[in-house]
């Protein structure tokens, strides 16, 4: 059983005895939390295993240039439901962040050249992510 299978489980079985409106604020706290761990991930251009993302082609030449994905992170939502936390992307965006996160092929613009993207994971969960997660479990029963 995975780390995710075993957290997953125990906020079943956590939510299971708790009315709908304290699972609601569980999974709010649990969605926030994720959605701030993969926004500083982000920032820091790093895949959820700690691996530095491919650099940009063809970098921006004058000081003080944005990031990578400095528009997509402002972007990143966070809803959540009596049984459910999630964290994406919608719309525009969302098919965006998937060329990106998937390394997919796209136009670089309307009438451009479509160029293949570097695989550069936005989304995901790490061991320290399930540790953070396991804490706010924890401070939500105390």
């Amino acid at each position: 059983m995975t780390d995710n299978q075993k957290l997953s489980e125990a906020v079943e079985q956590f939510a299971a005895i708790m009315t709908p409106t304290k699972r609601r604020a569980l999974m709010r706290a649990l969605a926030k939390t994720l959605r701030t761990i993969n926004t500083r991930r982000m920032m820091a251009e790093t895949d959820p295993d700690g691996e530095a993302w491919e650099a940009r082609r063809n970098p921006p030449k004058r000081p003080g240039s944005k990031k990578m994905m400095a528009g997509l992170r402002r972007q990143l939502k966070a809803t959540s439901g009596p049984d459910f936390a999630a964290v994406g992307f919608t719309g525009r965006t969302g098919k965006i962040a998937e060329i990106h996160h998937k390394g997919l092929m796209a136009a670089v613009s309307p009438e451009g050249p479509r160029v293949r993207y570097a695989v550069r994971q936005l989304i995901g969960i790490s061991d320290g992510d399930l540790d953070a997660l396991e804490e706010v479990v924890r401070q939500f029963i105390n």
